[in-house]
């Protein structure tokens, strides 16, 4: 490259000598000057290119230095600690104030299976299981489980019997204990077969009727009607309940019947119980300590274990239907069911098409008691009927041991 520069600036210097020689002008040899001064710069540029390049060429390759990260524990080791900083949690107020909506957090429910390898057996106190519901009211009914439910070493007889061609078992006392309703259904018969035929029937007109038996006893009503429909028995005599809670199981129908072992009055409370020793539908809530019938004052009767008393209008979390039939025999202590603040609410959220009511122990008080229970039917224009139907005289002490409150 150099050889060339070289020759170039030759060139351009003999080609000028001959414009001098030639005598054409003396500016040419000025130019002539010029160029052979940028030649040499040129020539001395190259080669001090070519140098450097040599020298790159010659001269070792630069040392790399490897230089190792420290790894995460010589960090830790090295570097200063962190500075905490304590920060106060803002209150719930001061959530609800900043944030513009709360955060959820989705956590999974135990399965059933977990819950019971979880969960410690039931003892013997937990036979009688409470509805879920968290109110005091509601918890105070003892719901039966059919299956489970404790004979406390009570032992009794079922057999099978029929009505309106239903066939069903159904379990009894003793003819000697109980000479009514038991020795009837021993010898074939049915206790008061014809007033529950005409309760059926109803039920078979309208099977979205549900029906409530209060004072369900042996289950009487409660069994024929649990075929047909939906039932709310509540009895508060455990012997009675035993026999009725067996008789569903055997029957297999209890996922179409309710069984609750309460009292239903106006108040809630706990009181003793009472039977007649040989008529074990006659059961009463005792009237202070000696076994004496709240109605007749029957000093021949057996003392049974407490019961907790509940409002009717406290059914209401075990209804299934907002249309019901309801049956009351609880001897004598139904002016105690029929008030505003005991049974209102009931009524109100329920249409309770009719009332079938035992009357035989209710004809025998005076106006100013059995007028509140009169007031409670007229308000909601109930009208008083005998069992056949037909419209009751004006005085209440002539009415017939059943009757009938139908609107």
């Amino acid at each position: 490259m150099a050889d060339t520069n070289r020759s170039t600036i030759v060139k351009l210097f003999f080609g000028f000598t001959n414009i001098v020689h030639s005598k054409r002008c003396v500016t040419a040899l000025i130019l002539a000057s010029f160029l052979v001064l940028v030649g040499i710069r040129l020539s001395k540029n190259s080669l001090k290119s070519q140098t450097l390049a040599e020298q790159s060429l010659m001269s070792p390759p630069p040392t790399v230095t490897s230089i190792k990260s420290p790894t995460p524990t010589e960090q830790s080791l090295k570097s200063p600690p962190p500075t905490v900083t304590s920060v106060k949690s803002p209150t719930p107020t001061e959530q609800s104030l900043k944030s513009k909506s709360p955060t959820v957090t989705s956590v999974k429910s135990p399965t059933l299976t977990e819950q019971s390898l979880k969960s410690p057996p039931p003892s013997l106190s937990q036979q009688l299981v409470t509805s879920p519901s968290a109110s005091s009211s509601t918890a105070r009914l003892n719901v039966v489980q059919p299956d489970s439910f404790r004979q406390l070493n009570e032992t009794f007889d079922c057999i099978t019997t029929q009505l309106i061609g239903l066939q069903f078992p159904i379990c009894i006392y003793t003819a000697r204990t109980d000479k009514w309703v038991s020795t009837a259904l021993v010898n074939g018969g049915y206790f008061e077969g014809d007033e529950v035929s005409r309760f059926m029937k109803l039920l078979q007109l309208d099977h979205r009727l549900q029906f409530v038996d209060i004072g369900a006893n042996i289950g009487l009503y409660s069994l024929p009607a649990s075929r047909l429909t939906q039932v709310l028995a509540v009895e508060p005599n455990w012997r009675s309940m035993a026999r009725l809670a067996k008789a569903v199981v055997l029957g297999a129908i209890s996922s179409n019947i309710t069984l609750v072992q309460n009292a239903v009055s106006k108040v809630r409370t706990e009181s003793k119980m009472g039977s007649d020793r040989t008529n074990q539908g006659h059961a009463f809530l005792i009237d202070g300590t000696k076994c004496n019938s709240t109605v007749e004052g029957n000093p021949d009767c057996i003392t049974l274990s407490h019961t907790k008393t509940v409002l009717l209008n406290d059914l209401l979390s075990l209804m299934r239907s907002k249309a019901a039939l309801l049956k009351v025999d609880i001897e004598g202590h139904e002016i105690n069911v029929f008030t505003e603040s005991s049974a209102g609410q009931f009524f109100d959220q329920i249409d309770v098409r009719l009332v079938f009511m035992e009357w035989m122990f209710c004809k025998s008080y005076s106006p100013e008691i059995i007028q509140p229970l009169f007031d409670f039917f007229y308000r909601r224009k109930y009208v008083a009927f005998n069992t056949d139907y037909s419209r009751l005289p004006e005085h209440y002490r002539d009415w017939p041991i059943n009757i009938l409150f139908s609107k």
